[in-house]
């Protein structure tokens, strides 16, 4: 009984400072997973695999007729119908990746109401990549990418070469955990090298989110019926992504 008396008079007199030290160690660990590059150490090394494969700057995207049947499946535990339209791969140059499932995201973004909450969760990360010559690093260092909102926007000051049909923004469905989790390693705007497959996918919400639907830009020739700054758009890819590769890693 003496000892836990006094055990109680010591955590009541340094209760505060015992409080401080907690929030200091819980700061310093917040920061090193996140910002001193142990969370991709321990990501590259849990879910993905080495691979010798150099990544280059591909000229054309590969797109290949796939049209899947319409079918019911599971997307990140949401219920769904969906249909693989085409398969996809491409390698490029990644200089936009925004994570959707963020607290930020989930708590304090969400502009799209009920849809939205779902549609983050099913959609996780949003990439916007680059491709073929606008991606050439000489000529994409003249270029400012902005992103908002699930969608890119791009300016220039000096005279460089800028095609539409050379980039498109990605709205990402994990095939699996191991995907969803090993994106979240992904720079947000420094420019690296990516390649990525998986299915151009036409996807539709069920019960309560019955009304959502999606359906994903099958080239990049597509134009969205939004507009920005009095402009036509292209339309984004919906790309149930299988596999993707990031820094000397395979993931699958």
């Amino acid at each position: 009984m003496i000892f836990f008396r006094k055990l109680l008079f010591i955590l009541r007199i340094n209760g505060k400072y015992l409080l401080k030290l907690f929030l200091g160690v819980f700061l310093v660990l917040w920061i090193s997973w996140n910002y001193l590059g142990i969370r991709t150490f321990t990501y590259k090394r849990l879910y993905g695999k080495p691979t010798v494969q150099t990544l280059t700057i591909w000229e054309k995207e590969q797109i290949l007729d796939y049209d899947g049947a319409l079918e019911p499946d599971n997307f990140n535990g949401y219920p769904v119908l969906r249909s693989f339209k085409r398969k996809y791969a491409l390698s490029g140059i990644l200089v936009y990746h925004d994570d959707n499932t963020s607290f930020w995201k989930k708590h304090f973004w969400n502009i799209y109401g009920k849809e939205g909450e779902i549609y983050n969760q099913i959609a996780s990360h949003d990439l916007t990549i680059f491709w073929g010559k606008t991606a050439q690093p000489s000529n994409l260092k003249k270029i400012k990418i902005t992103h908002e909102l699930n969608g890119a926007s791009y300016s220039w000051k000096t005279a460089c070469y800028f095609s539409e049909e050379e980039n498109n923004n990605f709205h990402i469905i994990p095939a699996n955990e191991r995907l969803d989790k090993a994106l979240s390693i992904l720079p947000e705007s420094k420019r690296v090298p990516i390649y990525v497959e998986g299915y151009l996918t036409y996807w539709y919400g069920t019960g309560d989110y019955k009304d959502l639907k999606m359906e994903s830009a099958l080239d990049s020739h597509t134009v969205s019926h939004q507009k920005a700054g009095g402009r036509k758009t292209g339309l984004c890819y919906q790309l149930y992504l299988t596999k993707f590769i990031y820094d000397g890693y395979t993931f699958e």
